[in-house]
């Protein structure tokens, strides 16, 4: 549901896609948005990245919206502008939130608790929407290493559509990430940025008839044979 609050602050949500292929994707090769690890003993992790005046990237709770806090923000973290990203429509755009999770197989799991997309005023610096999940999301096979276990998501339908109507008022905004997570074991999480074609989200599932539509194409059949009967007699 849409909800708006002000003159120009959406907030709407993102929507779990699954488990995406993603082996081999290092920091190196996708567009990294932000890397953040819990600290000390602790298994909660939270970070932000976002955009500062003319997109200078800005991370920690000058990047957060509400209900994010930052801090566990590590060394790579980057706003990517819709040019830089070749974005020019956000049904296209997934959000990968890649686990790295060391340890034994029972360690290797972790909660996605809250996950945000953020949009930045090119210019000013001011957050323009906020697009995040509503539920926590429990990824058990977070595999030790950067580029194993990515999951996805993405806008829906209709929160996709308020994003493209801030991409057309800024051409040139910039995007953010947001995310808290829990279950932790220490290892380096990342979110990063994908543009793909035809879609963000999962394929169609097959389509599987109704018992009635069966029994329409097998009466169907039957008459087929009973008139090619006829005409070859």
């Amino acid at each position: 549901m849409l909800v708006v609050a002000g003159s120009n602050l959406l907030f709407g949500s993102l929507v779990a896609i699954g488990p995406v292929p993603s082996s081999g994707s290092g920091l190196g090769n996708v567009n990294t948005a932000l890397t953040f690890a819990s600290s000390g003993n602790s298994s909660m992790e939270t970070g932000c990245v976002g955009a500062g005046v003319n997109g200078v990237t800005i991370t920690g709770s000058g990047a957060c919206p509400d209900g994010f806090v930052g801090g566990n923000e590590q060394a790579i973290n980057n706003t990517f502008s819709a040019a830089q990203l070749g974005l020019l429509n956000f049904s296209n755009l997934q959000v990968i939130f890649n686990a790295s999770e060391p340890g034994n197989t029972a360690q290797q799991g972790i909660t996605v608790d809250l996950l945000a997309l953020t949009l930045w005023n090119p210019t000013t610096g001011g957050l323009l929407g906020t697009f995040s999940t509503t539920a926590p999301f429990v990824i058990t096979d977070a595999f030790s290493g950067v580029g194993n276990a990515g999951y996805g998501f993405r806008l829906d339908e209709e929160q996709a559509l308020s994003a493209n109507q801030l991409l057309a008022a800024f051409p040139n905004l910039f995007l953010g990430v947001s995310a808290n997570a829990s279950s932790a074991t220490g290892g380096q999480e990342t979110v990063s940025l994908r543009v793909v074609t035809g879609g963000g989200g999962t394929p169609p599932a097959e389509v599987i008839p109704e018992p009635g539509t069966y029994a329409l194409v097998g009466i169907g059949l039957i008459s087929a044979a009973y008139w090619n009967r006829r005409k070859r007699s």
